[in-house]
């Protein structure tokens, strides 16, 4: 297995499991931001992109509130 062959597709580098490992998407660990672990963590369970400029499904839209809606009474509520 060849680690630092050149990437050449953005879908063959998100389903390589090194990468999925590195980043370890699954924990709630993670240390990527929020704006990235969201919709990466999408595409693994959902199977495709997610539409964070323009969401349409009811999911899409719960995950971009998740990413730009803080409001500090939700963090009260919840």
């Amino acid at each position: 297995m060849d680690v630092l062959k050149p990437v050449r597709d953005i879908k063959e580098f998100i389903s390589n499991d090194i990468v999925w490992n590195y980043f370890n998407v699954e924990s709630r660990d993670c240390i990527l931001p929020s704006r990235i672990y969201i919709p990466q963590y999408y595409f693994k369970r959902m199977g495709k992109k997610m539409d964070v400029k323009h969401p349409k499904l009811f999911s899409e839209k719960l995950n971009w509130l998740k990413i730009y809606y803080h409001d500090p009474l939700m963090t009260i509520c919840a």
